[in-house]
Order: C-alpha cells, then sequence, then structure tokens
C-alpha cells in the first residue's frame, strides 16, 4: 500500500522506471533465469564425469585356497577418453593360479591406464554430454536475454500505448468542454431571442455525443494501465496498473536510431541468434560423437605395479578389441544427428533473414513516422487557426453550429492523428532496438 501511495504521488512515469520493473519482477524472465541456473547446474554435474573416485575392495576367500586381498585407490577418466587408475593393492595367503591378486607383503602400487585408439578417443560419451551441457548453459543465457528484448519491447509499446490513450482522451475531455462551455451561452441567447432553440438542442446533442466518446476513451486508459500494469509490477511482483495522474503531458524527444553500417554485425548478435548457434554447436558435437560411435572399440591397456618393498616392478599391456556387427544403433544416430544439425542451420537462416527483413521494415516504418509526426503536427495546426476563425463567424452569426461543430470534430481528428503518428515513431524507435536484439531501449 506504501508503494502505490508513493507511486501515485510521483512524477510521471517514464519509460526507464518501466524498464527497470521489467527486469526486476516480470515472470517470464524470472522464469527464464530458472531455467538459465537449471542448464548451469545440469553443465556443473555433466563436468562430475571427470572428478577422481575414490574406491576400495576387500575379499577374503576360504576353502581349498585360503586368501585375502585388499584394494585401495582412485580413478576417472580423462576428457580426451583415456581412463585411469593409482591404488595400493595387498593379497596374502594360497592363490591358485589363475588369480594374480598375490603381492609381496606389504602390498604394492599399482597404476593402470586403458586407451581408447578409435571411438571413444576424444569424443566419449562423457566429454560430449559435458559439452553438450555446456552449450545448453550457453542457449538458456541467449534465450534468457532474448526474452529480456521481448519484455523490454512489450513494456515499452504497452508505455507508448498509455500515453496515447491518455492524450486521445484530453483531447476528448477538450471537445467535451468546448461543448459545455458553449452550452452556457446558448442557453443566455435562447432565452434572449437571438438564438433559435434548435441550436441549443443540437449543442446538447453534440454533449451527449462527446460525453458518450469521453467515457470510451477514459475505458481506453484503463484498459491501456492494465496492460502496462503487468510489466510494472509492485514489489510483491503483483500487476500495478500505474494511476492516471502519472500519465506523461508529452512525449520525451525522438531518439536517435543507431548508424545502418553497424546492422549486419549487430543483428548477428542477436540473443535469439546466439541461442541458435549454442544449439547449433551442441548438435555439432553430437554428431561428432555419432560418427566416433560408428568405429570400433580398440583400447590399449597399459598396467603396473611396484611393490611396496622395493622389488623389481611388474608391467603389464594389452589390448582389446569389440563391435556391434550391424552397427543399426550407430549407424541411425548418425542420421538422426546429421538431420538434427542440418534442421537448425535452416533454422537459423530463416531467422537471420526475418531478422533483416524485421529491421529494414522496422527503419522504413521509422521514417514514415518522423515524416507523419512533421505533418499531423502541421495539419493540427492548421486545424485549430481554421476553428477560432469559425468560431468568430459563429459569434458574429455569420455561420451556424453545424459548420463550428465540423471544425471542432476536424480538429480533434487532427490531433488524434497527431498522437497516433508519435504513437507510431515510438513504436517504430522500439521496433529497430528490438529488431537488433538490443535490450536497452528508448527511454524518457
Amino acid at each position: 500500500m506504501l508503494w502505490w501511495i508513493a507511486a501515485a504521488l510521483a512524477a510521471p512515469l517514464t519509460l526507464t522506471e518501466v524498464l527497470d520493473a521489467v527486469d526486476e519482477r516480470v515472470p517470464e524472465l524470472a522464469a527464464a533465469d530458472a531455467k538459465l541456473r537449471e542448464a548451469e547446474g545440469k553443465a556443473l554435474a555433466s563436468r562430475g564425469a571427470f572428478d577422481p573416485k575414490a574406491s576400495g575392495y576387500g575379499v577374503a576367500v576360504t576353502g581349498p585356497y585360503d586368501r585375502d586381498t585388499l584394494w585401495l585407490g582412485l580413478g576417472g577418466e580423462t576428457a580426451l577418453g583415456p581412463t585411469w587408475t593409482a591404488g595400493w593393492a595387498v593379497g596374502s595367503g594360497d592363490f591358485p593360479s589363475y588369480d594374480d591378486g598375490e603381492t609381496y607383503a606389504g602390498g604394492e602400487w599399482q597404476v593402470g591406464l586403458e586407451l581408447p585408439l578409435l571411438d571413444g578417443l576424444v569424443w566419449s560419451e562423457a566429454r560430449t554430454a559435458r559439452d553438450v551441457a555446456l552449450a545448453k548453459a550457453d542457449r538458456a543465457d541467449a534465450e534468457l536475454a532474448a526474452k529480456r528484448v521481448a519484455a523490454r519491447f512489450g513494456a515499452g509499446s504497452a508505455w507508448a500505448k498509455w500515453v496515447a490513450a491518455g492524450q486521445k482522451r484530453d483531447v476528448d475531455a477538450d471537445l467535451l468542454d468546448l461543448a459545455l462551455r458553449r452550452d452556457a451561452g446558448l442557453r443566455r441567447e435562447v432565452e434572449e431571442g437571438t438564438r433559435a432553440p434548435v441550436t441549443l438542442i443540437d449543442n446538447q446533442r453534440i454533449v451527449l455525443e462527446r460525453s458518450d466518446q469521453l467515457a470510451a476513451s477514459e475505458a481506453a486508459v484503463v484498459v491501456a494501465a492494465r496492460k502496462l500494469g503487468l510489466y510494472l509490477r509492485a514489489p510483491d511482483g503483483s500487476p500495478a496498473p500505474p494511476p492516471s495522474d502519472r500519465l506523461p503531458e508529452a512525449w520525451p524527444a525522438p531518439r536517435p536510431m543507431p548508424d545502418p553500417e553497424l546492422d549486419v554485425a549487430t543483428v548477428a548478435a542477436r540473443p535469439d541468434l546466439r541461442a541458435l548457434d549454442a544449439a547449433i554447436d551442441a548438435a555439432r558435437r553430437e554428431r561428432s560423437r555419432a560418427r566416433n560411435a560408428v568405429l570400433p572399440d580398440l583400447d590399449v591397456v597399459l598396467g603396473a605395479a611396484v611393490p611396496v618393498a622395493g622389488s623389481e616392478a611388474e608391467l603389464k599391456g594389452g589390448v582389446k578389441l569389440s563391435s556391434p556387427v550391424l552397427l543399426r544403433k550407430e549407424r541411425g544416430s548418425l542420421a538422426a544427428a546429421d538431420a538434427a544439425l542440418d534442421g537448425l542451420t535452416q533454422v537459423r537462416r530463416g531467422t537471420l533473414d526475418a531478422a533483416h527483413a524485421a529491421l529494414a521494415a522496422a527503419r522504413a516504418e521509422h521514417d514514415a513516422a518522423e515524416q507523419r509526426v512533421a505533418l499531423a503536427t502541421e495539419a493540427a495546426e492548421r486545424a485549430q487557426e481554421l476553428l477560432i476563425l469559425e468560431r468568430r463567424r459563429f459569434e458574429l452569426g455569420d455561420a451556424d453550429l453545424f459548420a463550428l461543430w465540423q471544425r471542432e470534430e476536424v480538429v480533434g481528428k487532427a490531433r488524434k492523428a497527431a498522437i497516433e503518428a508519435e504513437l507510431a515513431l515510438r513504436s517504430a524507435e522500439l521496433a529497430v532496438e528490438a529488431a537488433l536484439g538490443r535490450s536497452e531501449l528508448p527511454s524518457g
């Protein structure tokens, strides 16, 4: 409640204030931020695949060969594919020839390395999962930026429409005031017999029509405020439609347009394109993994054991080979990865083309709106001059109420046309910034 009272007593609502509220309290941005934090959490979890893991085991066997074995150590997978182990092992008792767990009395240090030569080298499943998770986090960050651009564009548009609705309401209020002030004079003239009663009745009709129009304009301001309230939110996050007394009396100065020579580079850095670039990066890594998975599993296994007592070390080496016979899973995964990458590439191309088209259209609309503002403003001034002349003729009895009413209506339409032109100009400014992918929109 205190916040609402403070807002009601504050200065006219500026676009900057609206945009600040967008960044702080709009649910869509909060949801996108949560999605980003989720993606970052998954990216961190994917790095855990390369964390060293401590392990150990102990085995006691009774029977013809009573023996005990114990192993403690660390192991893990590297980002390039090889896996490693290092630890201490001890085995005591009677060991059959097929069990190599026997060690010297003090145990032995053991190290091992398994090196993939084909499938799993560089593009292991763990590394691919990590890289894809990191790319998804980049995509979520870009999508948050894209939603911020969209939200700030929506907020700016809602603010401009609210301001325009308020100014149109003022026009209708001025027209009604003209008819009401004229009504008193006409009543006096009718009573004095210098004006026909039909003129008073006609003016009363005008009062009723303009009262109806003002009521509609008041409702339009309320509707526009409600829509703006979805962006201008209270500290608790609830929509906060601004009161009418915070309507600015005039539009802020037009904002200079960005340099067109920078359009190509700026559009290429749009957040929605960055999001697609991150998705394409993830798809490329998945395709690289799919290509790698078609190769056979050929691993070189190396190991060494050094007795704690310092005796001669034992070295081991071997090769492991395996491969699916038909490779249907691997070939299908590769085909799917190729198709996914091709699809994303085409989506990016279409998005880039649409962005350039939207920017060109926004710039054209801005140029046209600038001309409209100048022409509509001058037309409104001329209409006001004609109204002054017509009012003098009416007061002198050289013109009837119908002619004066027409002049007043022309002034009202001309003023509203000037307001629409200003609204088109502000909307075009916002559209240019949004097409460039900027979240720093014009403010006033």
